[in-house]
């Protein structure tokens, strides 16, 4: 009798929106076309005004839409879109980027071979959109010596334990949002997005999961983040409120 194959870990991957009708379609194509196949799309709207739900709405019953009021932020639409999720992967998405194609599948593959590691990050590379050609920045980790210092030229992944992670991050952050993978029980276990924060969560939260655990890296581009003028990094009065 042939043994059934194992269906593989689904991973939940959660998106908060506001006011992102105009990118968000890019962002959710992007996602389905990954290699990796078994997932589930939760897309939190935090109180778009503009019609966001009826872009995602359209994608019908491959993903999950979910409305709340406005939180002026994004820990708190991310903590919700985990209360409705089931992966045993969590993976926190903006609604603005684009996942390159192999994102998923590296990033479980290396969990599930590194059980001591708590989060896996990759590369990640700038993008902009200019009279419809799209330019791209060098990749992060270039602007990242001290961590690539570490990083093997072969193969493309490594986990480094967290004492050395640690400090890395204080020195140089290389990490953002859109770069993370958990596992559901770590995440858990930190007590999710701070939601007193409303910038700079994400590195708090990476900050606390590697207070006990390990940090795989991948050195490849795993997404494209876009540069626009309504990122948050580019308004300082958000950033630092």
């Amino acid at each position: 009798m042939q043994q059934k194959q194992s269906e593989p870990n689904l991973v939940s991957i959660i998106i908060p929106a506001y006011n992102a009708a105009d990118l968000i379609e890019e962002t959710i194509e992007s996602i389905f076309s990954q290699t990796y196949k078994n997932i589930e799309l939760i897309v939190v709207d935090d109180g778009s005004s503009d019609n966001t739900r009826q872009v995602v709405e359209a994608f019908g019953e491959k993903l999950t839409y979910i409305y709340q009021k406005n939180s002026g932020g994004c820990s708190s639409p991310r903590n919700n879109g985990f209360r409705h999720s089931k992966g045993e992967f969590v993976y926190f998405f903006d609604a603005d980027d684009i996942m390159q194609p192999d994102n998923i599948e590296q990033k479980v593959n290396l969990l599930l071979s590194n059980p001591n590691a708590g989060m896996v990050c990759s590369d990640y590379q700038n993008f902009q959109i200019t009279d419809n050609a799209m330019s791209r920045s060098e990749t992060h980790f270039s602007t990242c010596p001290i961590l690539t210092s570490h990083l093997p030229a072969s193969p493309n992944s490594i986990v480094l334990p967290k004492e050395l992670v640690s400090d890395i991050i204080l020195q140089e952050n290389f990490t953002i949002t859109g770069s993370m993978m958990f596992p559901r029980s770590v995440f858990e276990k930190v007590g999710g997005y701070d939601e007193t924060l409303f910038s700079s969560e994400d590195f708090d939260i990476h900050y606390r999961v590697l207070l006990d655990y390990n940090c795989g890296i991948i050195n490849t581009t795993g997404f494209l983040r876009r540069i626009h003028g309504n990122n948050m990094t580019g308004n300082p009065v958000k950033m630092f409120t």
